[in-house]
């Protein structure tokens, strides 16, 4: 069986989730902790707002507890989470090669799965723009890198 047959069949019964990451890099590393910040106040607002033709149901600053030793790990990435399971990460990181990178991750979910990502993800990456209001905190047309 070819294997553009058997993705078709692997999406018929399970769906699809697309995937993309956004980098914003060489960011100044005080912009980005301040337009980091800004996320985080608004974080507690998004619930119960529409993205993509769907709804916020969680958002949250995301930390990682150890099963093994207990050790803690706060404030790991900033998590919007969709009724259908569409979520969207935001990490700062500062180990670009010039100042501070901040990379955005978007996974969509579609039951139909027949799509491209990039207009499956389109939808999402416009209304998490929008209601973060990323052009104006990062002075960015839009990101560095799309993978």
């Amino acid at each position: 069986m070819p294997m553009a047959q058997v993705v078709r069949e692997h999406w018929d019964k399970f769906r699809r989730s697309y995937f993309q990451r956004h980098d914003y890099e060489g960011l100044e590393v005080g912009a980005a902790q301040h337009a980091v910040s800004r996320i985080v106040k608004q974080l507690p607002l998004l619930v119960g707002k529409s993205v993509a033709s769907n709804v916020v149901t969680k958002a949250d600053e995301f930390s990682y507890t150890d099963p093994v030793d207990g050790s803690a790990t706060d404030n790991q990435e900033l998590r919007i989470i969709l009724k259908d399971g569409s979520r969207f990460i935001c990490r700062l990181s500062g180990t670009g090669t010039e100042g501070a990178t901040l990379r955005l991750y978007f996974k969509r979910y579609q039951s139909d799965g027949r799509g491209e990502a990039a207009a499956a993800i389109a939808p999402m990456v416009h209304d998490i723009a929008e209601l973060l209001q990323l052009k104006r905190l990062l002075t960015r047309e839009g990101p560095t890198i799309i993978a």
